[in-house]
């Protein structure tokens, strides 16, 4: 195999994977990738694109040579599948070189996948947290307990990744859990302090996720005393604020609509009459959403557009009993704005039904083309029986504590709206004792008010912003948001 070994590797070299002129990869940190604008990261992405199409048909035998080096363990390709790790734009070739690397079970190779473990790529990520375990298990918890205190877009998505390898990667049909690295549980109940953290993060609301699922796969006879512990540890939860301000919607309707809304969220819990007139607030902000809504679906439809769905889908009488049923299976309200938008808007969906072909061209823009992120937001009759039978499930556990939130899946991500594989659904979390909850897994996880007004500023396409530079986006906007409410 030593000399099979040796041929793989000088023909890896003098591939064009190292031609001076093969696209490289661009390295950029979490923290710097978060802080960049939409178009440089499609800049520093365009580097894979170039490689696949310079390599279609050829990459696969550098793939699968790159996999015999890591399964046959042969350390002298360490040095070539580093530089491969660090540099190669071709993300197959780049992703088995990581994985030869984690199997040469090599501090060299280990060293090389750590000192990645701050890119952007969730690759990275992984592979990295993978070596810190598998080089000494015993010691990985003193290496990342100090992201579980930090609040940084660094500490929070390494210490995610890193709780997350403690959950089970699938489950096999017959009830079996399997993790990708097999020997993680025993990990976790090598050092019990994994067990503590994950007990003390159940509601924590960026880590609670894997914390509760690490735990939920636990020894019972362990978890539950650790969860009893972390519980009295808590502080009880302030209770809701009750005392109207006033004049939320005398000041709304002057025109002070962002700062009521701002003073409205600064309360983390609400109740009675401070409720009830941040509820008349959400109200009076729906009504001119609604209108808003009606007018671009009337000039949509006019111009020949076929949306997912209905345009505008309008409240029902029956809908005050579904939310009572959500608020009954959450066990608190519905927050106002979300309450409000289905009371009185309803639904709406402008994304373009691709199998409608390629659709018009509206203000000279072939907008069903274009990744727009068109607005939608389910009404109130499609989500009470898509919603609960996930929610049944996650009441059946050993522990209330790891009941996590529940989410209320309002919309697909922009990708699934151009019917492309993407991620997980906009959703809101419940139960929310607040105002105005994040519109999460959007890219700005904005509160649900502020979300609708960025989408209305872009005339109901809020990824249109993306392409300013394009006069016919520009005239779109303007002509098809002519005369919208602020709100």
């Amino acid at each position: 195999m030593s000399q099979d070994a040796e041929d793989i590797l000088g023909g890896l070299r003098a591939s064009p994977l190292f031609a001076p002129d093969f696209p490289k990869r661009a390295r950029c940190s979490i923290a710097a990738w978060a802080l960049l604008p939409e178009g440089e990261r499609r800049a520093l992405d365009q580097a894979s694109g170039e490689a696949m199409e310079r390599a279609r048909t050829a990459y696969r035998p550098w793939e699968e040579g790159v996999r015999t080096l890591g399964k046959a363990r042969y350390t002298p390709a360490i040095p070539l599948l580093a530089q491969l790790w660090r540099d190669c734009a071709l993300m197959p070739v780049r992703a088995s070189a990581g994985h030869a690397l984690l199997a040469m079970d090599d501090p060299a190779a280990y060293d090389t996948l750590e000192s990645l473990i701050e890119d952007r790529e969730a690759i990275s990520i992984h592979l990295g947290i993978r070596a810190v375990f598998r080089r000494n298990p015993l010691a990985a918890f003193d290496q990342f307990a100090p992201l579980f205190t930090a609040q940084d877009i660094t500490a929070v998505t390494i210490g995610h990744e890193a709780l997350s390898l403690f959950v089970p990667s699938i489950v096999l049909a017959d009830g079996t859990p399997c993790w990708i690295e097999s020997e993680a549980p025993s990990w976790f109940k090598q050092d019990p302090r994994w067990l503590a953290l994950c007990a003390g993060l159940c509601r924590d609301e960026r880590l609670g996720d894997p914390a509760r699922m690490a735990l939920c796969h636990a020894d019972p006879g362990s978890a539950l005393p650790a969860l009893e512990a972390a519980r009295a540890k808590r502080p009880p939860p302030p209770p809701p604020a009750t005392r109207a301000i006033g004049d939320l919607v005398a000041r709304y309707r002057a025109g002070d609509h962002l700062g009521t809304w701002r003073e409205a969220r600064a309360f983390p819990a609400i109740a009675g009459d401070l409720r009830a007139e941040i509820a008349a607030l959400a109200g009076e902000t729906m009504l001119r959403t609604a209108r808003n809504v009606a007018l671009i679906s009337e000039r949509l439809q006019r111009a020949g557009w076929q949306s997912l769905g209905f345009m505008r889908t309008l409240p029902e009488p029956a809908d005050a009993a579904r939310i009572a049923a959500i608020e009954q299976m959450t066990g608190a309200r519905l927050p106002p704005s979300l309450d409000a938008f289905w009371r009185v808007v309803g639904g709406v969906s402008w994304v373009w039904d691709c199998d409608r072909g390629a659709g018009p061209v509206v203000a000279d823009l072939p907008l069903a083309g274009i990744d727009t992120d068109a607005l939608l937001i389910e009404p109130c009759s499609t989500i009470e029986s898509f919603c609960f039978e996930v929610w049944e499930e996650q009441k059946d556990v050993v522990h209330p504590d790891l009941i996590g939130p529940f989410r209320l899946e309002l919309a697909p991500d922009r990708l699934h709206k151009m019917q492309v594989s993407g991620g997980p659904p906009y959703a809101i979390e419940l139960p929310f004792p607040g105002a105005d909850p994040l519109f999460r897994q959007e890219d700005h996880a904005l509160p649900f008010v502020d979300y609708l007004r960025d989408c209305f500023a872009w005339a109901g396409f809020p990824h249109l912003k993306h392409h300013t530079d394009q006069a016919a986006a520009r005239r779109f906007v303007g002509i098809l948001g002519r005369g919208l409410e602020p709100f």
